[in-house]
């Protein structure tokens, strides 16, 4: 999977959006139609923000740590008390905005391994 279809995957399934057109990279958030590269959460930190306070929204515990040994952060999100259905996760990635879409994805119930 790649950084295009996670940003594509964040917009529908955890920010709410509708994809009009993949081709022209057209998608609907409910105010208007945008272009998904203004918002790409899998490497730009500020739109993984926004990621991050949806789930804040939510009423989510969230949190995103540095691991310095192996290089990786680490995105956790309690969902005990969510105002939404959502799943406990626990993930790793390289990046920062990376561990952030991961694991709002599979808080969301998107099975990360079958997108491999």
């Amino acid at each position: 999977m790649n950084y295009e279809e996670i940003n594509y995957l964040v917009a529908e399934k955890v920010m709410g959006w509708k994809v009009v057109n993949k081709e022209y990279s057209s998608f609907n958030t409910g105010i208007g139609i945008g272009l998904p590269e203004q918002f790409e959460p899998s490497i730009e930190t500020e739109d993984a923000l926004r990621v991050f306070n949806k789930f804040v929204e939510w009423n989510c515990w969230i949190e995103v740590a540095y691991n310095p040994k192996n290089k990786t952060y680490r995105c956790l999100i309690g969902a005990n008390y969510a105002t939404k259905e959502l799943k406990n996760v626990d993930v790793s990635a390289k990046t920062f905005s990376l561990s952030i879409c991961l694991a709002a994805l599979k808080a969301v119930g998107v099975d990360l391994e079958e997108l491999e």
